[in-house]
């Protein structure tokens, strides 16, 4: 999804643009192609890290724990699609709504787990942040019955 109007109040920079038009580029058509080319964007206007400045963290480790993260992701964003899907067709029963609810707060808690192994300026872990905002308020919609017939 692609905002063209900037936010009221919220001043955005020309650096900040030409980024997310470049990370808006190279995103492909999953979550995981889309967040690397996001992560490729910051990664090409920052300078390369040193090696020393990652003492606990190998280039391996890291690699591990977001494509962790990436795939958590993934799996609370189907399961919110799936959703949509289903309201789509305006019957839905109370069970399956129950069942999403009761699996949205379940990847709540694993993107919350993967957000805190993110190191602290990985652009996904605002992503990942995002989206556990979105799965908890979509479980507590159901369970508040606001999808209920």
């Amino acid at each position: 999804m692609k905002i063209d109007a900037d936010l009221p109040g919220i001043p955005v920079t020309s650096n900040q643009k030409q980024r997310a038009e470049n990370a808006h580029s190279k995103a492909g058509g999953t979550f995981a192609e889309s967040l690397r080319g996001a992560m490729n964007s910051v990664h090409e206007t920052e300078a390369p890290l040193q090696t020393a400045s990652l003492p606990h963290m190998t280039a391996t480790t890291q690699t591990r724990v977001q494509i962790d993260a990436m795939a958590v992701g993934e799996q609370a964003l189907s399961l919110m699609e799936h959703l949509y899907t289903r309201l789509d067709d305006h019957r839905i029963p109370q069970g399956l709504l129950d069942t999403i609810a009761s699996g949205l707060s379940d990847q709540v808690k694993q993107l919350q787990t993967v957000r805190d192994e993110l190191e602290d300026g990985d652009p996904l872990k605002q992503t990942i942040e995002q989206i556990g905002i979105l799965s908890a308020v979509e479980a507590a919609k159901i369970n508040r019955g606001d999808y209920s017939s």
